[in-house]
């Protein structure tokens, strides 16, 4: 009969890293998806009843203001690696895909319809997972 001592803890190595980097990759996408909803969450309570920071074009007020409902998101009001908004007629908005850069902030007169995008980085946990962004839209009449 051969010696099996130690068995149980060599299959246990060989299974660990895999199973960890698993779980891992999930809460990064928890992480994905939390951030997610926290951005549309934000963007949809400002198209149903906008705040006046939107109203007047204050960018910088309207930033801080959902950057404070994100729970985790240290570096949110950075420039490079927080969170960009774009608030623009929808007659402006091009018919391309385009990225979400941050540089436009128009509010527009009362009674045009405007077109808040958002992207934000999620926090990333895993090194091997590219940088995952959360982005988001929504369309609104401007009282």
């Amino acid at each position: 009969m051969a010696d099996e001592t130690g068995a149980s803890a060599v299959e246990f190595a060989l299974v660990v890293f895999p199973f960890l980097a698993l779980c891992l990759g999930i809460l990064q996408f928890v992480f994905l998806h939390y951030t997610q909803q926290t951005l549309s969450d934000a963007l949809y309570s400002s198209a149903s009843n906008p705040e006046s920071e939107l109203t007047l074009g204050n960018k910088a007020g309207y930033i801080a203001k959902v950057c404070a409902k994100v729970v985790f998101q240290t570096d949110c009001l950075s420039s490079t690696n927080g969170i960009k908004i774009e608030l623009m007629r929808l007659d402006d908005l091009p018919t391309t895909t385009t990225a979400i850069t941050g540089s436009t902030f128009s509010s527009g007169a009362s009674g045009d319809v405007l077109v808040l995008r958002a992207t934000m980085p999620t926090p990333q946990i895993v090194a091997f997972i590219p940088q995952l962004t959360a982005k988001d839209s929504v369309i609104f009449r401007r009282p």
